[in-house]
């Protein structure tokens, strides 16, 4: 999860009456209780998961992306960014099914979420760098990642678009985005009510990468075999590849864990 401007509102529903234009908006959560919410809930995120068909759903998301759309570098280890790390769910998903060296990184807000990211990716021998941070202000240099992705965390920001700027920037040219968000459908309004979140159909969630910087969008087409496809739309992209540079190291901050 990541923090944001209170500021800013989430559209919940709009509408017209003859000449009269009618909307309904909430404001976000603010970081700190989005953050205690998911300190309350982390202990039990996982089996929630499992119930749900979720962690089967994100290998399954995984073998077809890595199988047709991503075209990730082969010969060396990759560098890899979960942005709204949560208990490592997505991050554990892609790291059975890659094959390959790797460098995992996570940033999320809350730090229970974090502690069990780490003990639930020890768990199955891997090791990651985890970060208490804001996803609209990653703690790395421009062009590090070869891949960055999340799950369900952008529909909580009031501006999505900022956090994907974000992603963006710190991927290396030619380097491939994923985002898993709320699918607009009648279990992702119950999300949307109760969690205060955006929620996208796929031209929605397109135009949103395309006007974030990322070309080669796709999403992938739901299976149908678990209630995370009636919640969730899982969509890629590609920074655009220009001259690729050498890679400077991440800065640090006090903050990481």
């Amino acid at each position: 999860m990541t923090s944001h401007d209170v500021s800013e509102s989430i559209p919940m529903l709009s509408g017209s009456i003859g000449s009269w234009r009618l909307s309904l908006s909430r404001t976000p959560r603010a970081a700190f209780d989005l953050g205690r919410q998911y300190d309350a809930k982390a202990k039990r995120w996982s089996s929630r998961l499992e119930r749900m068909g979720v962690h089967a759903a994100y290998r399954e998301c995984w073998r077809a992306l890595l199988d047709e759309q991503l075209n990730l570098p082969l010969g060396r280890a990759i560098r890899v960014l979960d942005c709204g790390v949560g208990d490592g769910a997505f991050s554990r998903a892609f790291c059975t099914v890659w094959s390959g060296g790797l460098d995992l990184h996570g940033v999320d807000v809350s730090e229970v979420m974090l502690t069990e990211a780490r003990s639930r990716l020890e768990a199955v021998g891997v090791h990651a760098t985890l970060w208490r941070s804001d996803a609209c202000d990653l703690p790395f240099e421009d062009g590090f990642f070869d891949l960055v992705f999340s799950a369900h965390m952008l529909e909580h920001l009031p501006s999505p678009q900022r956090a994907l700027s974000e992603m963006r920037r710190v991927l290396a040219p030619g380097g491939a985005a994923v985002a898993v968000v709320t699918r607009r459908s009648a279990p992702g309004r119950l999300v949307q009510v109760r969690w205060r979140t955006h929620v996208f159909d796929p031209r929605q969630a397109g135009r949103l990468m395309a006007e974030s910087g990322f070309d080669s969008l796709g999403c992938l087409p739901p299976t149908g075999r678990s209630i995370f496809d009636s919640l969730s739309l899982t969509c890629y992209g590609r920074k655009p590849p220009y001259q690729r540079a050498g890679l400077p190291q991440p800065e640090t901050k006090e903050d990481h864990t």
